[in-house]
């Protein structure tokens, strides 16, 4: 999903005239010596976003010895946070459903009295997380992108029953770590953003049980200089 080989460069047809003149063909490649069509791979005309952020620890205490000789800082949570991958490793599956399975147990009290106990399981794939949209104000001298992301927390199984040590705490960590959105286009190679999260509002939906997630970021860039 979102194949998209940014090493794989091709050689595009170029001819320099005599009288400096350079002619480009986007539409020609040079194979072998010979100059023939520039095809598309079809796999690469998809669209798709995706949201990683960087975690690091509140402080250096919490660092362990080895990472200390590395240089290496201690994340907050284990693994990484990305929107396009299963957070137990591998590609998207179903393994999710299994969060929503009835778990219930009913025990009994040395009077006879049952009760029954709701085990919560959560959704330690976290695919039950997921952007619902993405709105994305790039505007003024400084170019500075405003991004604007809806999540969607399907019963809350991901972000508020997240389990422990799950990357998708990072957004009740304070400070905010750097967050990076990837967005491609239907044509073309992909572009990352590296943001700030500067808001971040939450709230139950009745109607559908789930928790809907509205955030707010800003361009963290060198751009803001660029007036001076």
């Amino acid at each position: 999903m979102g194949y998209n080989n940014l090493k794989n460069t091709e050689n595009i047809l170029v001819k320099v005239d005599q009288n400096n003149v350079i002619l480009i063909d986007p539409n020609s490649v040079v194979e072998g010596g010979n100059v023939a069509m520039r095809n598309v791979a079809q796999e690469k005309l998809v669209m798709y976003v995706n949201l990683e952020a960087d975690l690091i620890p509140r402080s250096i205490l919490s660092v362990s010895g080895n990472q200390q000789a590395t240089g290496n800082l201690l994340s907050i949570a284990e693994g990484n946070l990305n929107m396009l991958r299963n957070a137990n490793g591998g590609d998207l599956d179903t393994s999710w459903t299994n969060s929503f399975v009835d778990s219930n147990q009913t025990v009994t009290d040395k009077n006879g009295k049952q009760t029954t106990l709701v085990n919560n399981i959560s959704d330690t794939s976290a695919q039950s997380f997921g952007i619902e949209s993405v709105n994305i104000n790039v505007k003024g001298a400084n170019f500075i992108p405003q991004v604007n992301i809806n999540f969607v927390d399907v019963r809350g199984k991901t972000l508020f029953e997240s389990p422990e040590n799950s990357p998708y705490k990072a957004f009740f960590h304070l400070p905010w770590p750097i967050f990076y959105l990837t967005v491609k286009g239907y044509y073309g190679k992909a572009i990352k953003y590296r943001l700030h999260l500067v808001k971040f509002t939450s709230k139950f939906n009745e109607s559908s049980g789930n928790f809907e997630v509205n955030t707010s970021f800003v361009g963290s860039t060198y751009a803001y200089l660029s007036d001076i």
